[in-house]
């Protein structure tokens, strides 16, 4: 079961030991681009203090501050107190989830990642009628939309979709000698998407004599989600993801995932999720996972 944001984070607190020496500022890739304190490491927190207060109404306007953070870590690394900013603005996004809903279009996807095969499907459908909507760029390595599209903005570049994806690609076990044998986690990018990272990393295993066993029932690592506030999904996939894992992982030396995003929610973010929400039993075993 899910907690309340405030059940896990004393926002009051973390804010009192901010000492405001700065050095976040300089690496913040969201203050590079709005150079205002409120969209900073140290404004976030202020007002993460504020709302836990009862000083600030999460509000449209505090929603689009919370919601512009990148969540990249960087003033986590330089930060003297190794205060949890990003972990903070994740717990206050479920609040804004809760108070504002998610888009629809957000939640259509988190459906999808829910339901691989249902996935498996639209994007099969999305390549054979992107070209309806959207045009190739191949300077740019991606697609643009034909016309104005409400959900998307004017220009912006998508990735292309590839006419089969990497999981459906492979066979689930590949043969190379045998010398060791390894699991992979491709990442939905890398699975629909960029499918020549896949490509690759099967090139590499096959020079290196290496078996690769390729995990068909694989779900989306619920990054997308997390950064949104959606905990049912995360909960739902993490949980659905470790219990998979847990059949094969003694078989295999290791589990390569060749997405960082992918990399650091499997690593550190499922364990951390499971930790604030009173699932120690699956923190435990999403630890294990990474030992």
């Amino acid at each position: 079961m899910v907690k309340k944001t405030e059940d896990i984070f004393n926002f009051q607190a973390i804010s009192d030991e901010c000492v405001k020496c700065g050095k976040c500022i300089p690496v913040c890739t969201i203050h590079q681009v709005n150079a205002d304190e409120v969209t900073s490491p140290r404004g976030f927190i202020d007002l993460l203090g504020e709302y836990q207060q009862g000083n600030l109404e999460l509000d449209k306007n505090a929603k689009d501050i919370f919601e512009s953070c990148f969540l990249c870590t960087n003033c986590v690394d330089v930060c003297p107190n190794s205060l949890p900013t990003d972990m903070v603005i994740e717990e206050v996004r479920a609040d804004i989830a809760d108070k504002f809903g998610i888009a629809w279009f957000k939640k259509a996807f988190f459906t999808l990642l829910r339901h691989r095969k249902l996935m498996d499907i639209m994007m099969k459908l999305g390549y054979t009628f992107k070209t309806c909507g959207f045009k190739d760029d191949n300077k740019k390595g991606g697609m643009i939309p034909r016309f104005p599209i409400p959900i998307i903005k004017s220009g912006r570049l998508l990735p292309s979709l590839s006419k089969t994806s990497f999981l459906n690609k492979y066979p689930e076990e590949i043969d190379n000698g045998g010398k060791r044998r390894v699991a992979i986690f491709i990442g939905c990018l890398a699975n629909y998407n960029y499918t020549t990272i896949g490509d690759s990393l099967i090139d590499i295993f096959k020079e290196l004599e290496i078996d690769a066993f390729i995990p068909k029932e694989q779900k989306c690592c619920s990054a997308p989600a997390y950064f949104t506030g959606d905990f049912y999904t995360v909960e739902t996939l993490s949980k659905q993801n470790i219990e998979y894992f847990e059949t094969f992982i003694d078989d295999v030396e290791a589990i390569i995932i060749p997405e960082a995003t992918c990399s650091a929610m499997i690593k550190h973010d499922w364990e951390i999720f499971f930790n604030n929400h009173g699932m120690s039993d699956w923190a435990k075993r999403a630890k294990k996972l990474n030992e």
